[in-house]
């Protein structure tokens, strides 16, 4: 076994011989035979334990024990409490949700202050193929049922490729002692009952039920990989990242061999769950305006894109320019220059506005539009809703909560920044001296 964890690690260069290691152990037999494992190689370890507080004084005499065992081994020793209980109950999640997020936080904390090179934890196959089964239960997509990766980021897993029975042997080969988790009989945990009742049943059907899951988990990581790489080499003409949206052409999705499969992987980092793709999905060719959430973005379809941006907050934003100012630099980058009227320069761009200065009312405000807003667009006499100056400029949604106002002490719109100024502040026969903003990209 010591062979096969070595040539493991040297395989999916996990770390190498000069790398500082920050060793999970929890106590358990799979952390306790890690830990034993990468002491024997001579690997520099130092051991972190996590106190979550959910067993009584089980979970006290766990922490001493490895603090014990540490400590004969000559190891640094580190160790953190948790009150695991009442952070599932504020962050609203389940108990191993929370401690999961509590212990790998706190692990990559540590391991920037003590110099760590990675965060090493004692997955095994049999945890790979249960966690296979959690995600069919819960549902996902192709990638995750790939099982468990030897590497992800700073965190790796040496034992990926040892049974949990070579586990226990290797320990009672070597007579080493490791707490048992009372917990770990009770079947109200999905993992427990996956692992004490599900697995078991497979093995009556096939006695190489396990050898044969990770067979097909291999091969179905390989498929991910290929979906993958193929969702890469069209992502150029299939999507367009615009500052912080990212807009998918519905046209090139469509044209997709499987273009339900695309979008679910492209949606999935976004937080969008398999109920809410396929409702995007299916309203590919409805009518623009519909929107979908996740916790932290929203999707909306418009007219030939989906566009994917994160849900800003609904506070109305307000931003003040003085009359003395030369620059603003929130929320929009804008220089300022004003003078005679005669050494005025008047580009023709649209990010550029030239105005009479007696005829504004200081201090100018940026703020976001709303409904009734309107305006006396740049060459025209007649006022114009800016709903249907959007509608016009076929701006989408997304568009439309982007734009800025750039109005007066009155409220009255003076430009629609970066797009039309209004014509009652243009530049005229009798304008002495101007004000012009440009809009830096």
């Amino acid at each position: 076994m010591v062979y096969k964890v070595s040539k493991f690690i040297d395989t999916h260069q996990l770390f190498d011989v000069n790398s500082k290691l920050l060793l999970a152990v929890s106590g358990g037999v799979d952390s306790i035979v890690l830990l034993h494992l990468l002491h024997s190689l001579q690997y520099n370890c130092v051991v972190a334990h996590c106190n979550f507080h959910l067993r009584g004084e089980e979970s006290d005499s766990d922490a001493d024990f490895v603090k014990k065992t540490a400590e004969f081994l000559g190891l640094k020793f580190l160790k953190i409490d948790f009150e695991t209980q009442k952070f599932a109950s504020k962050e609203k999640i389940s108990i191993e949700m929370a401690a999961r997020n509590l212990r790998y936080d706190w692990f990559e904390k540590v391991r920037q202050q003590e110099g760590c090179d990675c965060i090493v934890v004692a997955h095994h196959n049999d945890d790979s193929i249960e966690t296979f089964f959690l995600n069919l239960v819960r549902g996902t997509g192709i990638k995750g049922l790939s099982g468990i990766a030897p590497k992800n980021g700073f965190v790796v897993r040496p034992l990926l490729e040892c049974s949990r029975e070579e586990i226990i042997n290797y320990a009672k080969n070597h007579s080493l002692s490791y707490c048992v988790d009372s917990t770990n009989k009770d079947n109200s945990y999905r993992r427990n009952f996956i692992r004490n009742k599900i697995m078991p049943l497979f093995d009556e059907l096939n006695p190489s039920f396990r050898s044969t899951m990770l067979e097909n988990m291999k091969r179905i990581a390989n498929t991910s990989d290929f979906i993958f790489n193929y969702i890469s080499s069209c992502c150029n003409d299939l999507i367009i990242s615009i500052d912080n949206e990212t807009r998918i052409s519905i046209d090139i999705l469509q044209k997709q061999p499987s273009p339900s499969l695309v979008l679910y992987e492209l949606l999935t980092p976004f937080g969008f769950n398999s109920k809410v793709i396929e409702q995007i999905f299916q309203h590919l060719s409805a009518e623009p305006g519909k929107r979908f959430f996740s916790l932290s973005y929203q999707l909306i379809k418009d007219r030939n894109y989906l566009i994917v941006a994160p849900i800003k907050s609904t506070d109305e934003e307000i931003f003040l320019i003085n009359e003395g100012d030369s620059v603003v630099e929130s929320p929009l980058k804008i220089t300022i220059k004003k003078g005679l009227v005669a050494d005025c320069l008047i580009p023709k761009t649209n990010c550029v506005a030239t105005l009479d200065l007696q005829k504004l009312s200081f201090p100018l405000k940026l703020r976001r539009w709303k409904n009734g807003d309107w305006f006396v667009p740049f060459g025209m006499k007649g006022r114009k809703k800016l709903s249907d100056f959007f509608a016009d400029k076929k701006y989408s949604l997304l568009d439309k909560e982007n734009c800025w106002l750039l109005v007066d002490s009155t409220d009255t719109i003076v430009w629609v920044v970066g797009e039309r100024t209004d014509n009652r502040f243009r530049i005229t026969e009798q304008t002495t001296f101007y004000y012009q903003l440009e809009l830096k990209k």
